[in-house]
């Protein structure tokens, strides 16, 4: 059960990490995953990001809030940037199985399907997210990381692991943790960013994390040879 709840509350605090990735190499970027670089996911990770900064946001109504804050970001043309460009992990809440979703017919099922991709029962609300008559909960309980099947999929993640965008593993211990899809390192620093995914720190610690987030994606680049 442990080992759920450290992806099931994992934030993706990588705005800036996705945002230098996309900048560097946008005419390269075809298709982008859940978890991947395009703005309008870093817009929806901003949002998630300031929502966790806010006053007095455990005791609202996550989903309501955050499909307020995505109404007000996303143009009205969204559903048509983002098909076939973005493609989102969701899970079945009644089967279990996952499902990758890459076109939208309208802006609101591009809002339905983001709303979908971050809905953890109880901590988000009780009920799932309904969409195409079925009913959809975090695509994090079956893949977290969905691997496009053209090209490379680069893959970020908040937590020390073997993704190509992440923290360094300062640890001792070299034991890992394999997580729908994701490899994390079993250490202190990782028990403390889950600790920050469950009970959000100030809005400085925050800020600190984004510029964490692209110092990795800068480290990552320069690895690949992709920045000088």
């Amino acid at each position: 059960m442990l080992l759920k709840l450290i992806k099931l509350f994992i934030f993706n605090d990588f705005s800036f990490a996705a945002d230098r990735v996309c900048d560097r190499h946008r005419k390269q970027v075809k298709r982008q995953g859940a978890t991947c670089c395009w703005r309008l996911v870093c817009q929806y990770l901003c949002l998630k990001c300031k929502l966790r900064c806010e006053e007095g946001t455990r005791q609202l109504n996550k989903a309501s809030r955050l499909r307020e804050g995505i109404e007000e970001i996303l143009p009205t043309e969204a559903h048509s940037l983002a098909t076939d460009r973005l493609y989102v992990s969701i899970t079945h809440s009644e089967s279990g199985t996952n499902h990758s979703v890459s076109t939208f017919t309208s802006r609101e099922e591009l809002i339905k399907v983001l709303l979908a991709s971050c809905f953890v029962p109880v901590y988000a609300g009780l009920k799932p997210v309904e969409l195409r008559g079925k009913k959809w909960i975090d695509g994090g309980f079956t893949d977290s990381l969905p691997i496009l099947p053209l090209g490379r999929t680069i893959t970020v993640s908040p937590f020390a692991g073997r993704q190509d965008v992440c923290p360094i593993h300062r640890g001792r211990f070299k034991t890992q943790l394999s997580l729908a899809n994701m490899n994390i390192m079993l250490s202190v620093e990782n028990l403390k960013r889950l600790n920050q995914a469950l009970f959000p720190p100030s809005t400085g610690a925050m800020r600190s994390l984004c510029e964490e987030g692209f110092t990795d994606a800068v480290r990552f680049l320069k690895r690949e040879g992709w920045m000088g």
